[in-house]
């Protein structure tokens, strides 16, 4: 059994061997297709397999072609489907790979060379169209078609630099031939001129180009109208341009149209009258039949049409200031219309008064432009002829409505009470202006004496009296000879007894300066007063002073409010003269002045000398009655001094007795005896330390006057103890008094100690002395506190240094590890020590310096980095590692950084690494196992880290794409990584090129779709890459309708369809309108397959001739045609 199962799994394996197909697993084909059961030979005759099933469609050449010539090998699918797979490209590569773009399988032959150019960088127009190729492409009889420049002067250049007129190269004419030729133009004669700067047409369509470029030199020549049109401007004469000024840009009434017309001047109804508007629009056929040939700025209403006087004035009949003249028509109608009522209130010049009746012509004699709003230019003979008053004479203003209103001239608007402030009244009303105006109605002064001096000159007694000037103080305006005076008016109004009194009384000879003083009239009342006599008293003349004007008795005079001394007590009902000896402004108010004799004759004061002023005892009623308040002074009496009689104190009077204590108790201040105040030399002023109640107990208090308490051993010394001859002069310093005991004291001397005994001694017990070391700037901690102080004050204790080194220097010198001095370490001992002991030292190198020791820096002596001080050491390796950088291999040559931690560490120096990610350039893909030296060629300090500064060269020689032909950027990680090979590469900037939207961006992936492997000649426009789906269109056939190759125009790039095609607004709507969802296939209506331009509206549902007839009979010009449907019915509209 196991035998039979060998054997036939034995025949399984070879029957597979020989059962695979020798045309590889891609091939789905069924055998039989090809094959038959004969033999496996191929027979076309009896094969069911059709090419035409498969992707690559057997059409033209490719249907008589042995299958060999392109299978060569067994393996179909190995076959490819580029036409350069099999065919050569003739042409180098200067038109693609793509040969489908221009050959068919029919034939190599180009049929359609003229339409392919359409689809280049430069469409065949005009001449170019029957060019022979090789004109332009020299090389194409090699087949070899390079792209060759677009520009006109590429090709044209000898014909620029030929031509004469004008001489293109010395006028430097553009090089850009179409700025001027046209391109689809046969010939560079006038006929192809692109003369769209400034369109030839109508008027301008002349065939001889010298009519404008008279010169024969066809260079720019100025394009406004008048420098062509000057003649044609100066010969118009109807109306003449230049009389009447028209301005010379001439299309402001012309258009291009030919012989000038039609013209229009638009501005002549916005400046001037409406005639191409309104009521006078096409009532006038030429300028004349309103103006004056010579003079257009004459016109005349009346001359037209229906303007006879006869009708006008009825029409006009009861209009205020109507008039039949042009100029009145113009002002009333300036718009032309009838209905238009013309009113002056609108104006700067409203009518009022007699203006309104005024006809306008005797205002507007000179038409109604810029008419005059002054008064005199119109009334300037009234003004000249006005008699009451006369204006002329009297130099009465021209401002006529100063003075009148437009009512009437009479009655005058003129107040000369407003105007001038001077009243026309009483004997002033009715005169004539010019009776005190002269010449002038501004000169006028409106005092009386300036018009009435005669009258003052000959009335009696004015000028001899001197009566002032000013009339009205007496006379009124209505009867000059009934006048008064009022008094009060002055500076000396009139009351009490002066009412009465006859004015030549006071003005016996004259009235202007009378004094007003009282002693200028009652001299004599004065010098006859006997009580009190005046004269006798010296009283002032002022009688003002003490008198009213009523009457002489009672007298008015107060002696407290006049002088503030009261006439009280004895002093009541004296005589003047007893106090005032010869004028009453010298009396002295103190009493001694008129009572001197009473102090002298007074028992004791001559001899006590008691003060002269009498009310410090005395009073003003009884001069007997006299008590005395000491605590009026300036020494009240206290204590002790109240029960003192006056003469214990004032031995030698009372005048200028001292309030000192010692005026009075020098005695007891000598005799004091403890203390003795004069050997202490105590202050004499008593009240320091005693009062007034008695000597002891002393108020002195040593601590709050001096600011030293005399406590412990000080307290109950005597003064003298420490004040030696002066208590001010003591110091409160120990050693003033205690020097001696300091000189006794052991070791003071020898040791210097301070002369602050307080420092160690109290003043209770001298010899309990204690030092407080903690006290000073120098706190004795750690192993000083056990230290005896003459070890540290070997030399006194005043000024003994604080340094560490003032001690320690002999320990600094000898310290050997490190050692100091070699190190040059700071003498500072506390920056590495304290005081409890030498070792440890405190001292942190990572703190202090931010460098740790560690690795092999760790146990080093500080000499080895520091030479000569500690100080001025660098962190950086190189300082101290410089020998081992230039003897380490390579590192000079190849200039490495001298930052050795970039790859060494300090452990050990040999175990050196770099890892190259830690710089700003991290190694990937091909750049990790290149040689350093490969990129750091001069060295590795600097290398730039662009990808241009190492594959310059690799850009250079790129040809797929040329990267510097097209200008691709030299930074290479735009489009490329680190990966071997530059591949993949990305190009993100295809857009800058050429962007990929729509179904673009869905095969950006796959460039070989559009490049086909060569990135050089890719063509960017549509066609170039869809010309198969162009040509295989059928509905409708592109190729047939000779549809434009710009497929932008009706697709999108995400999809072929939808595909949008403004049929509507070029030619005729189908997608709007009647005919929307009337047709199915464009052939409905084109029905010529090659040619879209024609068009049939007659084949189409119910256009039937005899319809069409019957619907437009009558209809002009009907005719039963396409042309003719579209031409009456353009948007496909019955109506």
């Amino acid at each position: 059994m196991r035998k039979l199962s060998l054997t036939l799994g034995i025949i399984g394996i070879v029957l597979n061997l020989f059962a695979q197909s020798p045309h590889g697993d891609s091939l789905k084909f069924d055998c039989s297709d090809c094959h038959t059961t004969g033999n496996w030979e191929f027979d076309a005759n009896t094969s069911t397999f059709k090419h035409s099933a498969t992707s690559f469609i057997l059409e033209g050449q490719h249907q008589f072609v042995d299958c060999r010539s392109c299978h060569v090998s067994m393996i179909f699918s190995d076959a490819k489907t580029n036409c350069v797979d099999c065919h050569t490209d003739m042409h180098n590569n200067t038109l693609g790979l793509d040969c489908a773009r221009c050959h068919t399988p029919k034939t190599w032959i180009i049929e359609n060379v003229t339409d392919l150019h359409q689809q280049s960088r430069f469409p065949l127009i005009g001449a170019h169209r029957i060019a022979n190729c090789t004109d332009c492409h020299l090389s194409s009889s090699n087949l070899d078609f390079s792209p060759i420049g677009v520009e006109c002067v590429d090709c044209h250049r000898q014909d620029y630099d030929k031509t004469t007129n004008p001489n293109h190269a010395q006028a430097n004419i553009s090089l850009n031939c179409i700025e001027c030729h046209k391109i689809d133009a046969m010939e560079w004669d006038a006929s192809g001129f692109n003369h769209d700067f400034f369109p030839l047409n109508k008027g301008h369509a002349v065939s001889d180009c010298k009519t404008c470029h008279t010169s024969g030199i066809f260079e720019s020549i100025p394009n406004d109208c008048y420098s062509c049109h000057q003649s044609d401007f100066e010969g118009a004469s109807n109306p003449s341009h230049s009389v009447l000024g028209f301005s010379t840009i001439c299309n402001d009434c012309h258009t291009t149209d030919p012989d000038w017309t039609p013209a229009k001047f638009d501005e002549h109804d916005v400046q001037f009258f409406p005639i191409f508007s309104g009521n006078h629009r096409g009532e006038w056929n030429s300028c004349t039949d309103c103006h004056t040939q010579s003079q257009y700025s004459t016109f005349s209403c009346t001359d037209c049409h229906e303007h006879n006087q006869s009708d006008m004035n009825e029409e006009h009949q009861g209009l205020s200031n109507y008039s039949y003249n042009s100029l009145a028509c113009m002002a009333c109608h300036p718009k032309g219309s009838a209905d238009e009522i013309f009113d002056h209130n609108t104006t700067a010049f409203p009518l009022k008064g007699q203006h309104q009746t005024t006809s306008c012509i005797d205002c507007h004699t000179q038409g109604f432009a810029n008419m005059s709003s002054e008064c005199l230019d119109c009334h300037t003979e009234n003004y000249n002829q006005a008699q009451d008053p006369r204006h002329i004479e009297a130099g009465i203003s021209k401002e006529c409505k100063e003075c009148h209103d437009e009512n009437a001239w009479k009655p005058s608007s003129f107040n000369h009470t407003v105007i001038s402030s001077f009243e026309l009244s009483e004997g002033h009303a009715g005169r004539q202006c010019s009776d005190c105006h002269i010449g002038t109605t501004t000169e006028a002064v409106n005092d009386c004496f300036t018009c009435h001096q005669t009258n003052y000159n000959e009335a009696k007694e004015h000028i001899s009296l001197s009566f002032s000037h000013n009339c009205l103080d007496c006379h009124n305006t209505s009867d000059w000879t009934l006048f008064t005076f009022d008094h009060s008016t002055t500076a000396f109004a009139l009351t009490g007894s002066h009412v009465l009194v006859s004015c030549e009384s006071c003005h016996a000879e004259i009235y202007a300066g009378t004094l007003a003083l009282c002693n200028s009239c009652h001299l004599d009342n004065y010098n006859a007063a006997i009580d009190p006599s005046h004269t006798g008293a010296g009283i002032s003349t002022n009688c003002e002073d003490c008198h009213n004007a009523i009457d002489w008795k009672p007298s008015v005079f107060n002696h407290l409010t006049t002088s503030g001394f009261e006439l009280s007590g004895g002093h009541a009902g004296r005589q003047c003269s007893d106090c005032h000896i010869g004028t009453t402004t010298e009396a002295n108010p103190d009493c001694y002045s008129c009572h001197s004799a009473n102090y002298n004759a007074a028992p004791d004061h001559l001899a006590s000398a008691f003060p002269h002023d009498c009310l410090q005892c005395h009073n003003n009623i009884d001069w007997k009655d006299a008590t005395f308040d000491h605590n009026t002074t300036n020494f009240p009496l206290t204590g002790s001094h109240i029960s003192v009689n006056c003469n214990d104190c004032h031995i030698n009077g009372y005048t200028g007795t001292s309030a000192l204590c010692e005026s009075c108790h020098t005695d007891n201040y000598t005799q004091a005896s403890n203390p003795s105040h004069t050997n202490l030399g105590i202050s004499k002023n008593c009240d320091d330390c005693h009062n007034t109640v008695i000597w002891v107990p002393s108020t002195f208090n040593h601590l709050t006057t001096s600011g030293f308490e005399l406590s412990g051993g000080h307290s109950g010394r005597q003064c003298a103890d420490c004040h030696i001859g002066n208590t001010t002069d003591a110091n409160s310093d120990c050693y003033s008094c205690h020097s001696e005991n300091y000189n006794a004291a052991p070791d003071h001397l020898a040791s210097s100690f301070p002369h602050d005994c307080m420092q160690c001694h109290n003043n209770v017990d001298w010899k309990d002395a204690n030092f407080d070391h903690n006290t000073t700037n120098f706190p004795l901690s750690g192993s000083h506190i056990g230290v005896n102080c003459i070890d540290c004050h070997s030399n006194g204790y005043t000024g003994t240094s604080s340094l560490c080194q003032s001690c320690h220097i002999e320990n600094y010198n000898l310290a050997n590890n490190p050692s100091h001095i070699s190190a040059g370490i700071s003498k500072d001992c506390d920056a590495c020590h304290e005081t409890l002991n030498w070792v440890p030292s405190t001292f942190n190198h990572t703190i202090t310096t931010g460098f740790e020791l560690s690795g092999g820096h760790s146990g080093r002596q500080c000499a080895d980095c520091h030479i000569g001080t500690t100080s001025g050491a660098s962190q950086d390796c190189f300082s101290c590692h410089s020998a081992n950088y230039d003897a380490a291999p390579n590192h000079l040559a190849s200039a490495f950084p001298h930052d050795c931690l970039i790859c060494h560490n300090n452990v050990d120096w040999k175990d050196a690494t770099f890892d190259h990610n830690t710089t700003n350039f991290p190694l990937t893909g091909a750049h990790i196992p290149v040689d350093c030296s490969n990129c750091h060629t001069n060295g590795y300090t600097g290398t730039s880290s662009e990808c241009s500064s190492c594959h310059q060269s690799n850009y250079d020689q790129t040809s797929n794409p040329n990267h510097s032909a097209i200008g691709i950027s030299t930074n290479c990680d735009d489009c490329h990584t680190t990966s071997p090979g530059w591949i993949p590469a990305s190009f993100q900037i295809h857009d800058s090129y050429y962007a990929l939207n729509g179904a673009h961006a869905a095969v950006a992936s796959n460039c070989y779709l559009c490049h086909a492997g060569n990135y050089n000649i890719t063509p960017n426009n549509c066609y170039a890459c869809h010309t198969s789906d162009y040509n295989g269109t059928t509905d409708p056939s592109h190729l047939a309708a000779h549809f434009p190759t710009d497929c932008a125009s009706c697709h999108s790039e995400n999809a072929w369809k939808p595909a949008t095609f403004d049929h509507d607004g070029q030619y005729f709507p189908i997608y709007s309108g009647e005919h929307r969802g009337e047709w199915s296939s464009c052939s409905d209506c084109h029905t010529q397959a090659s040619n879209y331009a024609f068009f049939s509206c007659t084949d189409c549902h119910e256009h039937n001739k005899t319809d069409m007839d019957d619907e437009h009979n009558g209809v002009s010009g009907y005719v039963y045609n396409s042309t003719n449907c579209l031409a009456c019915h353009p948007t496909g509209k019955a109506d």
